[in-house]
């Protein structure tokens, strides 16, 4: 990559301001739609999607917007728009500050519970097993489109893998015995 080129004062600040806009949109989109919620009290959230808003980030702008139209203490900065979208159907919008702030901690302990309970959950019917296993032989599978080029480095990181790879088997499988260990523990008593 080459240097970057040293630019004018006017072109600077034109595309910092840019930048900063871009970076704080959801905040700019929340509290454009407090604005229109906060206009015409009849107007929800439940009216944007009805309208055709579409997408996760972009329905948690609506709904922070409607939070804020309801809840005027309330800083949209401090509002995350990926979870709001996610979430809004679980959310009670409520005048008071500490209130919604009390809500929106209710809501991400529930959500965070839940992603508990199905991690628990795939832990235990195999899925997680299964979904791991599958990570490690899409890894190897690229690994071996790969040259291979032997270095000090390279042979560690190998002996490395070839015992976690031991490991693993024996974790899945349980100690496997070779005929050759049983023959020793007969011939030792």
């Amino acid at each position: 990559m080459s240097a970057l080129v040293v630019l004018s004062a006017s072109s600077q600040a034109a595309l910092t301001a840019c930048v900063n806009d871009h970076m704080n949109s959801s905040s700019a989109w929340m509290t454009k739609y407090a604005e229109i919620f906060t206009a015409d009290k009849a107007i929800t959230h439940a009216h944007a999607l009805a309208v055709g808003l579409k997408g996760t980030t972009k329905a948690g702008e609506a709904f922070g917007g409607y939070i804020k139209s309801v809840c005027s203490k309330i800083d949209v900065d401090d509002l995350n728009a990926l979870f709001l979208g996610a979430n809004y159907h679980r959310i009670t919008v409520l005048a008071d500050k500490t209130a919604m702030e009390a809500e929106l901690k209710r809501v991400a302990k529930l959500v965070e519970q839940e992603d508990k309970d199905e991690a628990d959950k795939n832990n235990l019917n195999g899925t997680a097993t299964f979904e791991a296993i599958e990570a490690v032989q899409k890894a190897v599978s690229k690994a071996r489109k790969l040259p291979m080029v032997q270095t000090t480095k390279a042979d560690t990181a190998f002996l490395t893998l070839q015992a976690d790879f031991d490991a693993l088997k024996e974790q899945y499988l349980g100690k496997v015995e070779t005929p050759m260990e049983s023959e020793k523990e007969l011939s030792t008593k």
